[in-house]
Parts: C-alpha cells; structure tokens; sequence
C-alpha cells in the first residue's frame, strides 16, 4: 500500500508538471519581449525559491481547516470512510480528493524547472533557419510553434524527465508526513525510529531501481524523439 500511493502521488504530479509547465515555457518564450512575458518569467524564478515543505505546510494549514476560514481541501491523511474489505486501489479511489492537495504542492517545483527549461529551448529553435523558412512559407505562428519549434525543442525535457521519477518518488516523502499519508516516505521515518533496517534497506534498493530503469528510459526516449541518435 505504501508504495502504490508513492508511485500514485509521483505518476500524477511528474504529468501535470508536464502539461503545466511546457505550455507555459512556450508562452514565455515567445511573449519573452512583452510585458506579460517578463512578469511570468519573473513568478517562475520566484515559486522555484521557494521550498516545497514549507509551501505544503501553508497548504495544510490554511485549506484544509476552518479555523482559518479556507477549508478548499479536505482535512489531511486518507479518507475514513473506505468500505471494509476494499483493494488498494478502491481505498486511493475513495481518498482522491485528499490526494488533490499533495499533488498540487508536489507539481509547483517541478513545473517551473520544466517551464524554464522550455523557455530557452523554444528561443533558441526559434533562431533556427528552418523556423525562417517555415514562415516565408506563410505557415501560421501556432503551427510553426507547435508543430516545429516544440517538437525539436523536446530534447532537454528527456533529460528532464530521467532525473524527475526519483526526484520526484524521494520529494513526496516530505509531502507524506505533512499530510499525514501512510507511503513510502512515513514508512521510512518510522522504520528509521523503530531500527527496522530491512525496510529501509528495501526503499534505498527501490529508489536505486528506478533510478536505473529511468536512465534506460531516457535512452529509449531519446531514440525515439530522434531517430539518428545512435546508441
């Protein structure tokens, strides 16, 4: 059950980090001489100082309670009222509005590096004398950014996406004790407390894993995207 609902949080925040960040990576950079341009890329600079913990711990306090008048999200840890009885997978259904919260505090970071990241690959395609090509052919902007820059600008994301599953597997271990969710991070604290060396020998094993099996991915990626890639 621990590891179902780490690989739940990081499979669900490493692709809304994707489909928030790459968007707005492409918007920067081509409103990177415009007012809202500079002021986007201003917030993302700003959000990425700031560390996850702490945002998730303002979240927990102020949305997820009354006392302060904002209860947006429902009360931290796991649903109550899951049927005796039910599958891992039934109880993470009956919990997914508690899981909104987490998810949303564990994209913040990630979608920023994705964004900028984004940003200087769609800027520097567009230099490219293809893209000028492209529109003395009379394409659209939407297409010749979409369907050119975007794809070609797709390379330093691969990389970004190797180096996210573990970041982002390790990262919810914080996200789990401030809102009280039983996964893989809790799990480890308490086995760390109680000496219980074979739980977490077992996780540092895991954590290895798939930060092998992602390397392998990005190579496959990479193949794919672009086929003259020669392994």
């Amino acid at each position: 059950p621990a590891i179902s609902l780490t690989f739940v949080l990081s499979f669900f925040a490493i692709a809304l980090a994707y489909i928030i960040g790459v968007p707005l990576g492409v918007f920067v950079a081509t409103h990177r001489l415009r007012r809202s341009g500079l002021w986007v890329m201003r917030g993302i600079f700003m959000i990425y100082a700031l560390p996850t913990f702490w945002l998730a711990t303002l979240a927990a306090m102020f949305l997820t309670t009354r006392y302060y008048g904002l209860k947006i999200f429902p009360n931290v840890g796991l649903a109550t009222d899951t049927p005796v009885g039910a599958t891992i997978w039934e109880s993470l259904f009956w919990s997914a509005g508690h899981l909104v919260l987490p998810i949303l505090c564990m994209v913040i970071h990630p979608s920023t590096v994705i964004a900028r990241q984004m940003q200087g690959a769609v800027a520097e395609v567009l230099k490219k004398d293809y893209i000028k090509t492209a529109r003395a052919k009379g394409l659209s902007q939407r297409r010749i950014i979409w369907f050119h820059a975007v794809r070609n600008a797709l390379t330093p994301l691969i990389t970004i996406f190797g180096q996210m599953i573990p970041t982002m597997i390790t990262g919810a271990f914080a996200i789990e004790l401030v809102f009280n969710l039983q996964g893989m991070g809790r799990t480890t604290i308490e086995a760390i407390f109680s000496k219980d060396w074979a739980v977490v020998f077992t996780v540092l094993m895991l954590v290895s894993l798939v930060i092998a099996v992602s390397n392998l991915l990005v190579d496959i990626l990479y193949r794919w995207f672009n086929p003259r890639v020669q392994f």
